[in-house]
């Protein structure tokens, strides 16, 4: 699958994951879960769909 963890192809991102691991990066699975502040960086690296507005206004709040 396209940009999986367990992808280890050149379209994936097992050794990106490995990386982030070893750093003590964790995966999200809602925008909930998203720190109200700290030293933090997002990445999302295939969107399944649209964001529904809470979860944009959650990103934005994340942002400023």
């Amino acid at each position: 699958m396209d940009y999986s963890r367990y992808n280890t192809g050149w379209n994936g991102t097992s050794t990106l994951f490995q990386v982030m691991d070893d750093r003590g990066a964790v995966m999200l699975e809602r925008m909930d879960e998203l720190p109200d502040s700290g030293d933090c960086l997002l990445m999302i690296l295939a969107p399944g769909g649209e964001y529904p507005a809470g979860e944009i206004s959650r990103l934005s709040l994340f942002l400023d």
